[in-house]
């Protein structure tokens, strides 16, 4: 039985923003916009010393008109993702809306989709793929908003890859942005940990996170992207040395073993938790057991998603 409150998927608002409503819908300074790091805006703007304004331009300017052809087949597929989620009783979180704006996706380095509060912004490049890879990208997007609407459901998620999930705010800017940290849309600000051990079996609290491997000299933002693991002291404060400097440790170093111990391989998509878990989440609503080296996750997904 879930332990947060859930509604019926078809009972959500799907929300088809046109240009005017999703170019005010991407413009607004939340959380993402606001902790963007000076690596994040050259990344996403394609220049070196682009500030807030630039990218929010940038945004505006990517923002797309649904045609009706397309609209229609977004409703279908969200039909079918509500009928999968029913025929394995999955009960979601409560949401009224969800808004689904397209966009060129200059503005996330060329993303297939990615969310921000309760919009889902999907590429205009996406809609030339099969029905199949769309309805798969919606499911994983889904997942991003759900665990924004309700931490209860987070936490549990979060279980079943073994992270602890808390309230309190990482200020990653606070920290010496000579790390070049990478935000991620889809990544609350809210601190999520796995504890794992090292080589001489001492354990760590770890946080993941992207970073880049150099300053921006051109290119796309994905050729840039690293993930790590940064080390929290018990109040989950990440600890640093001097000049605020994190220490920080390569998700494929001393830690990798331990951590695909306890995350499982159904995904190559190991950024950040959220991510990992998104695509579980897919593999839960749209797929089989049989097909994945870990079903244990997916199973658990599901069983904690019985309502």
């Amino acid at each position: 039985m879930t332990n947060w409150k859930t509604t019926d998927f078809q009972s959500i608002n799907i929300n088809y923003s046109n240009k005017a409503e999703g170019k005010y819908l991407i413009s607004l300074r939340d959380d993402f916009v606001n902790g963007l790091s000076p690596f994040d805006l050259e990344a996403r703007c394609g220049f070196k010393g682009a500030t807030i304004w630039d990218y929010l331009l940038l945004c505006r300017d990517s923002v797309l008109d649904w045609t009706e052809n397309e609209i229609s087949m977004l409703e279908g597929l969200f039909w079918e993702i509500g009928s999968e989620l029913k025929r394995h009783g999955m009960a979601i979180p409560s949401v009224e809306t969800i808004n689904v704006v397209k966009t060129t996706s200059i503005e996330e380095g060329g993303a297939m989709g990615y969310t921000r509060g309760n919009t889902i912004y999907v590429a205009e490049s996406v809609m030339k793929k099969s029905e199949g890879k769309i309805e798969e990208l919606l499911t994983h997007e889904l997942f991003h908003i759900l665990t924004r609407s309700s931490l209860a459901f987070k936490e549990e998620m979060y279980k079943t890859i073994g992270f602890t999930t808390t309230e309190k705010v990482i200020d990653l800017m606070a920290l010496n942005q000579r790390c070049r940290f990478v935000s991620n849309p889809d990544v609350s600000k809210f601190c999520s940990y796995i504890t794992l051990k090292d080589f001489s079996g001492k354990e760590h609290r770890l946080m993941m996170t992207t970073l880049a491997r150099s300053n921006y000299n051109g290119g796309s933002l994905s050729r840039y992207i690293l993930p790590y693991f940064l080390k929290l002291d018990d109040d989950c404060n990440v600890v640093t040395y001097d000049e605020k400097l994190p220490i920080r440790d390569c998700l494929y170093g001393e830690f990798y073993q331990d951590f695909i111990t306890k995350v499982g391989k159904n995904t190559g998509y190991m950024t950040n938790p959220e991510e990992i878990l998104a695509e579980n989440f897919r593999f839960a609503v749209l797929g089989s057991l049989e097909e994945f080296p870990n079903p244990e996750i997916i199973d658990d997904i599901r069983y904690l998603m019985r309502g």
